[in-house]
């Protein structure tokens, strides 16, 4: 081969185009996450006001992202936490989804949650934020990875809502054009709350290599449901999802953030969707966002 078509080769290999722009990479694409898988776990179903559940990564991996779904909720039935475990000495290898009843409902419902798991990925960090503890109408938190580290999973927390609060935004803030290495939740009544409540926001925080944001919005309207599915570009797998609800913000409520996958499957995909509450004419919509990386 001439120099010229070695240099041309070396070229061609040197730059991979993505969605949303190109990116260089120095020679094949390292593996991100050997051994990434999802897994879920259910609880019962009935019509109790509030439940929980866990959902643990297999011996020997740790939990990278997270995410869960509300079965027969409908707009009923509150998320109030997406809590990893593990702590700064300790990994993370599970995931603990509680949600309480906003409105009463007569009928069964049931939660799931989303674990994605993979083979110990070195220098992994758990970092939180918690709002101020008051009686204001909306709370935020912004959980902010150390240098050199993107968050790869997402979470938050509500204490003392019991159902009277909502998460309307749960994002990297990559998804939403600004480069900071953090993680931002935002939360509001959607009943009043007498007392004082706290938001905390959970950012798993890694150095993997191809970490690319995505997103997808639904349609935008003044319609009861809404939802949005946003994939990973060919090449990466998803660690982790978050949603963004826009315009009408106090009366949404999140209803699924249901990654694909499996037990022996890396996800790729995640659907974002969201009931409102009660009754109103305002136009919204949801944005499904994802954290990918190189497969």
């Amino acid at each position: 081969m001439s120099k010229a078509l070695r240099v041309g080769a070396r070229l061609v290999a040197a730059v991979s185009l993505v969605a949303g722009g190109a990116v260089v990479v120095a020679g094949p694409a390292a593996a991100a996450v050997p051994g990434l898988v999802r897994i879920a776990a259910t609880s019962p179903s009935n019509s109790n006001v509030s439940r929980s559940v866990t959902a643990t990564c297999p011996a020997g991996k740790q939990l990278l992202g997270t995410g869960y779904e509300i079965h027969d909720g409908f707009g009923k039935v509150v998320v109030n936490s997406v809590r990893p475990n593990g702590s700064p000495k300790q990994l993370p290898t599970a995931v603990t989804v509680s949600a309480h009843e906003g409105d009463p409902t007569a009928g069964n419902w049931s939660v799931t949650a989303y674990a994605t798991c993979a083979n110990p990925v070195p220098g992994m960090v758990k970092v939180s934020a918690t709002s101020a503890s008051d009686s204001e109408h909306s709370h935020s938190a912004e959980a902010y990875c150390p240098t050199g580290k993107s968050p790869t999973g997402f979470g938050f927390h509500l204490n003392g809502t019991d159902g009277d609060a909502h998460v309307f935004v749960m994002s990297n803030w990559m998804a939403r054009g600004d480069e900071r290495a953090k993680v931002g939740v935002w939360a509001r009544e959607t009943d009043p709350i007498a007392g004082n409540w706290t938001l905390t926001a959970y950012a798993l925080c890694t150095a993997l290599p191809g970490v690319q944001a995505v997103s997808a919005a639904s349609g935008q309207d003044g319609n009861d449901f809404h939802t949005a599915t946003v994939r990973c570009p060919e090449g990466k797998v998803m660690t982790t999802a978050g949603f963004d609800i826009q315009y009408d913000v106090d009366n949404m409520v999140p209803d699924d953030l249901r990654l694909n996958g499996g037990n022996a499957a890396a996800p790729n995909a995640v659907t974002a969707s969201a009931y409102k509450q009660d009754p109103s004419q305002a136009d919204w919509r949801i944005v499904a966002r994802g954290m990918c990386v190189n497969a």
